[in-house]
């Protein structure tokens, strides 16, 4: 398993990748590289780069619309338990980081 250092990261928007090459994964000889965002807002140059990007998937959330990038596969997860849940606990003066939490038990 190979995991993304600061180095590693990719803006894709209007002003481009800030690593022009393919990812570093695919270098060190990874079967598939796997980008994850909390808000993907992709741009016309952006879906046109992560086609000849070298990255085989993008996992992204529904906080805001999502863009689909033909020929690219995208894995879109919904918040909306999330958000109802951090809503119900905001009201009921309950803690909302504990969300965010994750036990020993839970890493993948």
């Amino acid at each position: 398993a190979l995991s993304a250092t600061a180095r590693d990261r990719w803006r894709v928007g209007r002003r481009g990748p800030t690593r022009p090459s393919p990812p570093r994964g695919s270098q060190r000889g990874a079967r598939r590289v796997i980008a994850c965002v909390s808000h993907a807002v992709i741009s016309d140059l952006g879906a046109e780069r992560f086609q000849k990007s070298g990255i085989s998937e993008l996992i992204t959330t529904n906080s805001v619309p999502v863009r689909s990038v033909p020929d690219f596969q995208m894995t879109t997860l919904c918040i909306s338990e999330l958000l109802g849940e951090g809503i119900k606990r905001i009201h009921d003066d309950e803690s909302v980081s504990s969300l965010f939490e994750i036990s020993k038990k839970e890493k993948v």
